[in-house]
């Protein structure tokens, strides 16, 4: 499966450096992205992106009141 392909399923080495490309790729616009969205200590938020999670560690970091 080449690296294209890995960006539907990630999978083995190739998905693990489509993996990474994602990551390098979007971390910014995720970071401003989750700061933007402010989420305050106690709501919900749903995640519907695609891709290794960055945004949900972001977060899921605790909420400075």
């Amino acid at each position: 499966m080449g690296l294209l392909q890995q960006f539907r399923c990630l999978s083995g080495l190739m998905g693990r450096l489509a993996g990474a490309a994602m990551v390098a790729t979007n971390t910014p616009l995720v970071q401003a992205v989750t700061a933007a969205v402010g989420a305050a200590d106690g709501e919900h938020i749903l995640d519907t992106g695609f891709g290794p999670g960055v945004s949900l560690r972001l977060l899921a970091r605790p909420v400075r009141a």
